[in-house]
């Protein structure tokens, strides 16, 4: 019996080919489109809790640079929760609103060891995938647009660690693309970016404000959001002003890419 991670492969290994994506070797559902020395587009699946006797799934995709911590393709795809499902892109991108209509039409569905309903749908869910993710990854073209990329479409993976270890060894540190925004950033761009997104999680809380309905956790996740804020600022500001803690970032980068490269050749690409 053909398995999802096999179907994703045969069906959009042979449609995304074109696209330039290739297969990773090993055994786990990644299709990897090398973009630049700095940019790769990840397209894979994620199986979705079963509804009753059918097995589900969702089909998704980002962006990565190299200067991240961790590229590993040898793990399960539901890991890196930088990728985006076909679902959430149609709702940033077009005016549809989130209902269970609209949940069902993005989470592709077949019967347990079936193998021709597996593809069949997997064969469905192509168009879905052409007309929101490709055309989401093909505008990702180098550092900056990633970084929109992100801050549109999965804003609370990019959270920054100025500190001596950059939050390595730690899941978000280990999987936070933030040290892209050191080459692409001056301070006050930087600024901006991250006040925007402040005042973006502040939206759920302003009408509680406003009627001064705020419980207890609201205000511990305000002041939470508000002292990382303080640090993102803070921490950029000191190592990118300190040459000697400006170069411990620079050759941090340099080491991740260099990795992050050989890595990418061992899956047998070219880059």
């Amino acid at each position: 019996m053909m398995g999802l991670g096999t179907a994703f492969k045969k069906v959009y290994g042979e449609v995304l080919a074109p696209y330039g994506y290739k297969k990773v070797k090993g055994g786990k559902p990644y299709l990897v489109r090398v973009v630049s020395d700095e940019i790769i587009h990840v397209i894979s699946c994620v199986p979705c809790p079963p509804y009753g006797s059918n097995k589900e799934y969702m089909i998704c995709g980002g962006a990565a640079t190299v200067y991240r911590k961790r590229m590993d393709f040898s793990c399960h795809p539901a890991f890196h929760h930088w990728l985006t499902n076909n679902l959430d892109i149609c709702l940033e991108t077009t005016n549809r609103k989130y209902s269970v209509e609209l949940c069902k039409e993005f989470i592709s569905a077949y019967p347990q060891n079936d193998e021709k309903r597996l593809l069949k749908s997997m064969w469905e869910s192509v168009e879905q995938t052409k007309e929101y993710l490709l055309p989401v990854l093909d505008k990702v073209t180098d550092l900056r647009s990633c970084i929109d990329f992100y801050h549109k479409f999965c804003p609370a993976e990019i959270t920054c660690y100025f500190e001596d270890g950059f939050g390595v060894g730690t899941m978000g540190g280990d999987n936070s693309d933030w040290m892209s925004y050191i080459k692409v950033f001056g301070f006050d761009e930087f600024r901006d970016l991250q006040q925007s997104i402040y005042d973006g999680y502040m939206e759920e809380y302003k009408e509680k404000i406003k009627n001064n309905e705020l419980t207890d956790t609201d205000k511990r996740d305000i002041e939470w959001y508000n002292n990382r804020l303080d640090e993102d600022l803070t921490g950029f500001e000191k190592w990118t002003k300190d040459p000697v803690l400006y170069k411990k970032l620079l050759d941090e980068m340099e080491t991740r890419k260099a990795e992050n490269i050989e890595k990418l050749r061992c899956y047998g690409l070219e880059i």
